[in-house]
């Protein structure tokens, strides 16, 4: 193949270009700012159009395949975090995926968003429509470090999801598809934080509203349990308290049957941690032996599953016992009333590792293993009849890994011993 075009690009504008047997995929390039807001959308009737996005390094930091509607790519509305110089690559998907050429005329379209200014408590509604070209939505608050945020985004549009990103990419958080609620999220700074309404699928034009609150955070403390009433004019708590990179935690919320609660754990950073719904006794939700990866505030939110309910519950954070991996192996058992065990050891990063899993006796319900550092997933594995594994680990970052061992169906009995070979 030729060395690929490379092309000034000016926000604002459309191009035009053709793919052929010489030429597979087309280069632009333009300056950008850290916190511009912007849209790229490859339109083609001849092929099947695939868009990259790469920084001044070179590196892809947003790809897509088919969000701009039929065969056609979109990438956007999307937060750039540096002033710098971009790239924009104009591809097709039988060239990325199979290396085939194929020919077609093309329509690049570079657009920058200026988000609309809205408030705390601001009830904001919006429609996304393919045939307006309203494909998406941005808005803006001000906000300030300290305060605590949720997002409640209502709409029947399945596919229709909100991003809330804070200044220089400080805060980047994602709903799933349709009605959801994001939250809560501790903004970390003071400054502009976009909210960005967009579709995985837009095939039909779809209602949204959104509102942004900011909730008043209770502080509690490890190993001291509260209790909270919902009400009509009490619908959702936030509790923050204060931990340290490496510490285990139990987190219940027990209402004795009085109210259908769940709860949803976040780090100082804003990343969710882990949400529960019913894994405790009855309605009541849990969090068990979680180890957390950074010193700061965490924040707990907890709401009851109907909205509106009412009712009592205690929230207890507790201290969870968390074994070492360090420097010897460690066995776990595993039964009807203990069907989680965690254990963690210090992770180097670029280091390699063997992790080894002995079934001593028992594992009839067949154990599964998650070993984790942070939000990555480095290995997963079922036990199954196996009677030893070895898991060879590769270590992303300098910091705690997690291994998890659990039933899926919390019964059965299990030895397992694990030790780490460096």
């Amino acid at each position: 193949m030729d060395v690929p075009q490379t092309n000034i690009l000016e926000l604002g504008a459309t191009v035009g270009g053709r793919f052929s047997s010489e030429i597979a995929e087309v280069y632009y390039t333009f300056n950008g700012s850290a916190g511009q807001i912007v849209t790229f959308s490859l339109q083609s009737s001849d092929v099947d159009t695939y868009l990259f996005l790469k920084d001044s390094e070179g590196n892809v930091i947003a790809e897509n395949d088919d969000s701009a509607g039929t065969l056609n790519s979109r990438i956007g509305p999307f937060q750039l975090t540096e002033n710098a110089e971009y790239t924009i690559v104009a591809s097709t998907y039988s060239y990325v995926f199979a290396g085939e050429y194929v020919s077609g005329v093309y329509e690049l379209r570079a657009e920058e968003s200026v988000p609309t200014r809205v408030e705390y408590g601001e009830l904001v509604e919006g429609q996304l429509n393919l045939d307006t070209n309203q494909v998406s939505a941005t808005y803006a608050f001000m906000g300030e470090a300290g305060d605590v945020v949720t997002l409640n985004l209502n709409t029947l549009g399945y596919a229709l999801y909100v991003q809330l990103l804070g200044p220089n990419g400080t805060i980047n958080q994602t709903t799933s598809g349709g009605t959801a609620l994001l939250g809560p999220v501790v903004l970390s700074d003071d400054g502009l934080y976009v909210v960005i309404v967009n579709s995985y699928d837009l095939y039909e034009p779809t209602d949204f509203s959104f509102v942004v609150n900011t909730v008043e955070p209770i502080a509690i403390s490890i190993d001291e349990p509260v209790v909270g009433t919902f009400s009509k004019d009490e619908t959702i708590y936030v509790y923050t308290f204060d931990a340290t990179a490496g510490m285990g935690i139990d987190v219940l919320v027990t209402s004795n049957g009085a109210v259908d609660t769940r709860i949803t754990l976040t780090s100082p950073s804003g990343t969710v941690i882990a949400s529960d719904d019913d894994s405790g006794v009855g309605f009541d939700p849990e969090l068990l032996g979680i180890v957390l990866t950074e010193d700061g505030t965490y924040s707990l939110l907890v709401q009851p599953y109907i909205i509106g309910d009412s009712g009592d519950f205690t929230v207890s954070v507790s201290t969870s016992y968390i074994m070492k991996l360090n420097d010897e192996s460690l066995t776990v058992r595993l039964s009807d009333k203990t069907f989680r065990a965690v254990g963690i050891f210090e992770g180097v990063a670029g280091e390699t590792v063997l992790l080894s899993v002995r079934v001593i006796a028992g594992a009839e319900r067949e154990p599964y293993i998650t070993v984790t550092q942070g939000e990555t997933v480095l290995a997963t594995q079922s036990i199954g009849s196996i009677k030893r594994i070895l898991l060879e680990l590769d270590i992303p970052a300098d910091g705690p890994v997690q291994v998890n061992v659990e039933h899926f169906d919390s019964g059965g009995n299990a030895v397992i011993e694990f030790s780490v070979e460096r």
